[in-house]
């Protein structure tokens, strides 16, 4: 060959080809979120606990904007009809679809570009983390809203993973792998006389065999094969009424454009605050709140076993006692937990609940403690509670033996979590006599560990119990 022969030949064979060009995900690493909306979520917080009177997991939409390139979370949407629990919260279908039919109609009247991007649920006065329960929720929003969020990546597609074979017959260079699932590529080989007018175009006249010129061609060429996935993502953030640091995931649904394969991963991340503008009206908040919430109805159980309604919280846990346990005021009062002993009426509580845990009394830090271990007990089946079984021994005791809260623990030994199927085995028993027993077996000092103990309680069940059960059991093997 000449010697513009052989620079054309170098041209087309050359080895050091220039890295291909791929698009990058587009899926933030941290969760961008305005302080503005941050700000909203805590407020909702304060507002649904101001009219629930006890704290309630609540959910709410997170909306992003079109034009923003950033996928910042600018403000929440709370739809008509949502519901709020005391230890859980339910995500359905039809929320995300009233929510995508909501925030169309507002940017028709407003004139923004809003969509859904996510989801933002409370857990009340709980830590904020993802039960099992949280993550089915995020799958459900993440089917939705994902597609708001959707862009192609393009990836290499590996047609043949083992090791590469190739072959010449009739007329063709096949390529192929060892393993069954490889693709086999199959090239026509050229005529003689087609290649050996595209040899002479570039100024090459001798003319290769067909077979070897093109095998070899391919050997020092290099294909590579990419296939476009559509990403998608979507948030999910999780507060408390502490403010304590939200925790937040992202979730990214990746679908492959050849198979229809599709692969749903989330990861933990944290918050990227950026600044943003959002007006946050407690009054309009409240009354959104009461309009678009459905909270659960009170109910307490009777005498005679019969279910009320009752719109005071504060009656909902056997608070209707004071005074001699069992002796009636005589007129029809109830109990939630009497067992058969009519109990006289009081609303005492109602107004504690709301109190500053270091605003309370002795008498009133052990109503309420008493309140939320009934609570964390009847809760058993939520992936919040932990220890179940183990605070309904505690609170037999208490109840039965008239042990005070130091002996109880101490009697009731270690810390023991739930089993797989955890249950209360007697719910029903006198919240009066375990507010009396515990009250009158309580230290006097305000700092004394058992007090501790109960304040924290009432912040964060489970992480009081780890941390205070063996304080206590210790306390009871020294009064032995």
């Amino acid at each position: 060959m000449t010697q513009e022969d052989d620079e054309i030949l170098a041209l087309l064979t050359q080895e050091a080809h220039k890295p291909v060009q791929t698009i990058t995900s587009h899926v933030p690493h941290a969760l961008p979120i305005t302080n503005a909306a941050l700000k909203k979520a805590f407020t909702i917080c304060d507002v649904v606990k101001d009219v629930a009177g006890d704290s309630h997991e609540w959910f709410s939409f997170l909306l992003a904007s079109k034009c923003d390139s950033t996928y910042t979370v600018r403000d929440l949407l709370i739809v008509d009809g949502t519901k709020a629990e005391m230890g859980h919260v339910a995500v359905e279908g039809e929320h995300v679809a009233k929510a995508a039919a909501e925030v169309r109609k507002m940017n028709e009247k407003n004139g923004t570009d809003l969509y859904v991007i996510g989801w933002l649920h409370s857990h009340g006065g709980g830590t904020p983390f993802h039960s099992t329960e949280d993550a089915g929720n995020f799958v459900k929003v993440l089917n939705s809203v994902s597609l708001n969020t959707e862009h192609p990546v393009y990836e290499e597609l590996k047609l043949i993973e083992s090791e590469v074979h190739r072959e010449l017959a009739g007329g063709h260079v096949i390529i192929s792998g060892q393993e069954a699932d490889d693709a086999r590529i199959t090239f026509a080989l050229p005529e003689t006389p087609q290649l050996a007018a595209l040899l002479t175009k570039y100024g090459m006249h001798k003319v290769p065999p067909p077979e070897a010129f093109v095998a070899e061609m391919l050997d020092i060429m290099p294909m590579r094969t990419e296939e476009a996935i559509m990403v998608g993502f979507g948030y999910s953030i999780v507060v408390n009424d502490k403010k304590d640091t939200p925790y937040a995931e992202i979730g990214t649904v990746r679908t492959k454009t050849i198979t229809g394969k599709k692969d749903t991963t989330t990861r933990r991340t944290k918050l990227k605050l950026v600044p943003g503008d959002l007006k946050i009206d407690r009054d309009e908040l409240k009354a959104m709140v009461k309009a678009r919430i459905e909270f659960p109805k009170r109910w307490w159980k009777g005498y005679h076993g019969r279910t009320h309604d009752d719109e005071d919280f504060g009656d909902i846990m056997g608070w209707r006692d004071y005074g001699q346990y069992g002796r009636t005021s005589g007129k029809n009062t109830w109990s939630s937990f009497g067992r058969g002993s009519v109990v006289p009426y009081s609303k005492a509580p109602s107004f504690v609940l709301k109190k500053p845990c270091t605003q309370l009394d002795l008498d009133e830090l052990v109503m309420v403690f008493a309140h939320h271990a009934t609570m964390y007990i009847q809760l058993y089946a939520y992936e919040t509670i932990k220890y179940t079984e183990y605070m309904g021994e505690v609170m037999r005791s208490i109840f039965r033996r008239d042990y005070g809260l130091t002996e109880a623990i101490g009697r009731a030994g270690p810390l023991k979590p739930d089993g797989p199927l955890a249950k209360v085995q007697e719910p029903l028993f006198g919240l009066h006599n375990i507010i009396k027993n515990i009250a009158d077996e309580a230290p006097a000092d305000p700092e004394d560990i058992e007090r501790k103990f109960m304040r924290d309680f009432i912040a964060d069940e489970n992480k009081a119990l780890e941390t205070y059960v063996p304080l206590l059991i210790g306390r009871y093997i020294g009064q032995k």
